[in-house]
């Protein structure tokens, strides 16, 4: 992957039983200011119906330094300062569109 190339990312996210309610608050407040992110292509933020402790983000950017950017952001501060306590596992991989 070149700093170029457009960047699709996958996050499962797997929350403490007794915090879905906190991480769907968290995400949705994610939503639009990632969305607004000139850089964002698509940001999707999903919850699994038969086991509601899993989410999943679906991210699309126009390159790695856009992505390293958002994580970084003020907006994502609520995310950093929250994500030990609200999630039993985080898992993240890259993947390429064919």
């Amino acid at each position: 992957m070149t700093n170029n190339e457009e960047v699709r990312l996958i996050v499962h996210q797997v929350a403490y039983p007794d915090q879905i309610d906190a991480v769907k608050a968290l995400m949705t407040s994610l939503i639009e200011p990632t969305r607004r992110n000139p850089a964002c292509l698509d940001f999707q933020v999903l919850q699994n119906q038969k086991e509601p402790e899993k989410f999943t983000l679906l991210e699309h950017w126009q390159n790695a330094a856009a992505i390293q950017a958002n994580g970084a952001s003020p907006a994502m501060a609520p995310f950093r300062a929250q994500k030990d306590k609200l999630f039993k596992s985080l898992d993240a991989e890259f993947v390429t569109a064919l």
